[in-house]
């Protein structure tokens, strides 16, 4: 299947676009790039094309942050603290 230029043009828009949101307000990345891919490619492909991007970037913030190993260790699901027993009464 042939690309044209239109839809890398329109695929690269949602890159820039949700590249300057993620810079300017931290977040947001997919979810303004997305919506502009979804135009000229399928939702499931706009969404496996922003994977990798998206947990780069995360990854970056969060050991830019300098807390990454005590953030991982407050957010990080302990099974003692997520299961409950039925009790019988």
């Amino acid at each position: 299947m042939p690309i044209d230029p239109f839809t890398i043009a329109v695929v690269a828009l949602g890159f820039v676009a949700g590249g300057l949101t993620k810079g300017v307000f931290g977040l947001g990345l997919p979810l303004i790039g997305v919506p502009i891919m979804v135009a000229v490619i399928p939702f499931q492909t706009a969404i496996a094309i922003f994977a990798v991007p998206t947990f780069t970037s995360n990854l970056q913030q969060a050991i830019g942050g300098g807390r990454l190993l005590p953030n991982l260790r407050r957010f990080w699901p302990r099974s003692e603290e997520h299961t409950f027993e039925l009790q019988s009464h």
